[in-house]
């Protein structure tokens, strides 16, 4: 007999999350059973929640990145065992629950206390690194290690977002020189994950621009934020190098913003783009590079907050992230609220 299963849904489009009972998973072909432990937020999931601009499926589970433990494995499956710590990045979301499926292809094998980092910086670091693929961006060659400096510049606008933060670290693994942005409350944080230089955000866009263009010109644009103000500064910034250069980006084309002829903004879903382009990539990002970067401490998450009440405080989670967050990254357990006779 499976195990009772909860989850927080989403029962329409643009409706109120609620917590009640959910089938138990079925084990699909080459994928996993998990019991999840944490899952961490995205504002993917404040977005579809709120907007409903997402074609899916409803009733719908959000919850994109999390972690827990093998249950199930299917027979084709060899890169985990039942009993293994795991994280993931399911594209089918799934993380606001106690059980949920996913494909083996997008899990990774780690030990116990690296599940709540891993599961937190999986779908950024797949964000940044899809972007990084698609520009033809030099890859770390090792885990631990950072490459040879290769003399090429990038800038990360963003530094202190969960995105950013981790779009510095990859690619100063790189070999990339990064310059980037923040507050001063978390300038220390920024150039903590090894960005050169850090500028001042909170300064006027004229100030924060010409900071930025005395440190170019870029190799590369990543803008993390990608709000109408920072496409502006992003396009004032690279608009005044010579030559062509993409803006890469997350987040759709502010309808009033001019952007100069010689940058290209590009929005993509970069996670399914990396796994498009470069799969064996992707494979080494879950099985090799997520797991030993994080338990030898070269790639980490902003500071985590830990939200209390389980499944329950899922709703009043979102609308947090809705609010904007800074230099934090939101997580909660979908035990905490559970019965002790299900624990």
């Amino acid at each position: 007999m499976s195990p009772n299963n909860f989850a927080a849904v989403l029962p329409v489009a643009q409706g109120t999350i609620t917590v009640g009972p959910v089938d138990y998973p079925t084990l699909p072909p080459g994928g996993v059973i998990l019991r999840n432990t944490v899952v961490a937020f995205n504002p993917v999931d404040w977005k579809i929640a709120r907007n409903g601009n997402r074609p899916i499926e409803y009733p719908a589970v959000l919850g994109y990145s999390y972690g827990g433990v093998v249950e199930a494995v299917d027979e084709a499956v060899s890169r985990v065992k039942k009993g293994d710590y795991v994280f993931t990045h399911n594209p089918k979301a799934g993380g606001f629950q106690r059980f949920s499926a996913a494909d083996a292809t997008f899990v990774g094998k780690v030990d116990e206390k690296s599940v709540e980092e891993t599961a937190a910086v999986v779908l950024n670091l797949r964000t940044i690194i899809g972007a990084a693929v698609e520009a033809g961006l030099d890859r770390p060659k090792d885990t631990t290690t950072a490459n040879p400096s290769n003399g090429k510049k990038a800038l990360v606008y963003g530094g202190s977002s969960s995105l950013g933060a981790l779009a510095i670290q990859y690619l100063v693994q790189a070999g990339y020189t990064v310059i980037s942005t923040s507050s001063p409350a978390n300038h220390a944080l920024v150039s903590g994950f090894r960005a050169a230089v850090v500028v001042d955000h909170t300064k006027s866009a004229d100030d924060v621009v010409a900071a930025l263009k005395k440190h170019g010109p870029y190799d590369f644009a990543f803008d993390a934020i990608s709000t109408a103000p920072a496409t502006a500064i992003n396009a004032a910034v690279l608009g005044a190098q010579s030559g062509d250069i993409v803006l890469y980006s997350v987040g759709p084309p502010p309808a009033d913003v001019d952007i100069p002829k010689n940058v290209t903004r590009v929005v993509k879903g970069w996670p399914s783009s990396l796994a498009a382009l470069d799969p064996s990539f992707d494979e080494w990002v879950f099985v090799k590079y997520i797991p030993e970067a994080v338990a030898a401490g070269t790639l980490k998450s902003v500071p985590l907050e830990l939200i209390h009440g389980g499944l329950g405080a899922v709703d009043g989670a979102l609308r947090k992230l809705e609010q904007g967050v800074s230099a934090q990254k939101l997580i909660l357990y979908q035990w905490e609220d559970a019965p002790k006779s299900e624990l």
